[in-house]
């Protein structure tokens, strides 16, 4: 059961240019349900060898467990998309038994405000590495700026290299190599926080002189998402913002600041790598005429 799994995930990052981000998102969700399944069948049943085997009462036990484990409604709605797609997938190969995708309906998905920043609180923020010394405060000021000029992913931040930067022409190049590869102009700001993390900052933490990373930890290596997340805490602190801070957080608060602008939806989204829709009203404390979908995650509906 599992070879077929990896058999779709191929699919996904083959023909769908899925990124590595949600191609292991969904091995986990279908993992998890292939454990649940063949877990399910006990001492007393027939062993759930193949998906063909596969009846609608092990799908009905897998959605109320799913939805009994305490995870947030989006999660819940992930985890059973992943499981619809694979089936229809799969449907397709008369792999599986007629009738099991209409069983995974997607759920109601809570609703929920973007959690953003104030402009006082980003300012704060992105001044916060300047009130540090060392190495690591000019590549942070760099990250945070450009993070909040472009509303990037985290995964396209930490894997830019330093190629997919243009100072003079104050131009960045996001996910090179991936499904949602697009250009961003930078201001001023941004341009020149990059230009001095590259020539005062970069130099000193290089270790291997071949190393293309653009955003480099103390070790001279390709900074992780792990350790944005843990440095963006440590300034969230230090600025004295009370609010939980994630990366995506400074996404949401790029789309909110572009709508203040008067930036159209459509334009957003290409700035954004992502084709679905955003609801405007959401981020003003309206009621939502269209779902907000970041990163393929319901935020409203």
């Amino acid at each position: 059961m599992q070879e077929q799994v990896q058999h779709y995930l191929d699919y996904l990052s083959a023909e769908k240019k899925a990124s590595t981000h949600t191609t292991l998102a969904y091995r986990n969700d279908l993992t998890q349900l292939v454990d649940f399944v063949q877990l399910l069948t006990g001492p007393n049943r027939q062993p759930v060898r193949t998906w063909k085997q596969i009846t609608a009462a092990h799908i009905q036990a897998y959605v109320a467990y799913v939805k009994a484990q305490g995870y947030a409604s989006s999660t819940v709605a992930r985890k059973l998309a992943a499981v619809r797609s694979l089936f229809e997938f799969m449907l397709e190969q008369n792999a599986i038994a007629p009738g099991l995708v209409k069983l995974l309906a997607a759920p109601k998905v809570k609703r929920s405000t973007p959690s953003t920043l104030t402009q006082d609180e980003i300012n704060r923020l992105l001044e916060a590495p300047t009130q540090q010394q060392g190495t690591g405060s000019l590549r942070d000021r760099a990250m945070f700026e450009l993070l909040y000029a472009t509303g990037m992913r985290v995964s396209e931040l930490v894997g830019m290299d330093v190629g997919d930067v243009d100072i003079q022409k104050k131009l960045v190049q996001i996910d090179r190599s991936g499904s949602r590869s697009r250009v961003a102009a930078i201001d001023d700001s941004v341009s020149e926080a990059l230009r001095q993390y590259l020539i005062e900052s970069r130099v000193q933490l290089l270790i291997d002189p071949h190393e293309v990373s653009l955003f480099l930890n103390q070790r001279g290596q390709r900074l992780t998402r792990q350790g944005l997340w843990l440095i963006i805490k440590q300034y969230v602190t230090l600025a004295g913002i009370k609010k939980s801070v994630t990366p995506h957080v400074l996404r949401h608060s790029f789309v909110a600041n572009q709508i203040e602008k008067g930036t159209q939806p459509r334009d957003i989204r290409q700035r954004l790598g992502n084709t679905s829709p955003i609801s405007t009203q959401a981020y003003k404390g309206q009621q939502p005429k269209h779902q907000l979908i970041i990163d393929g995650k319901v935020v409203e509906d």
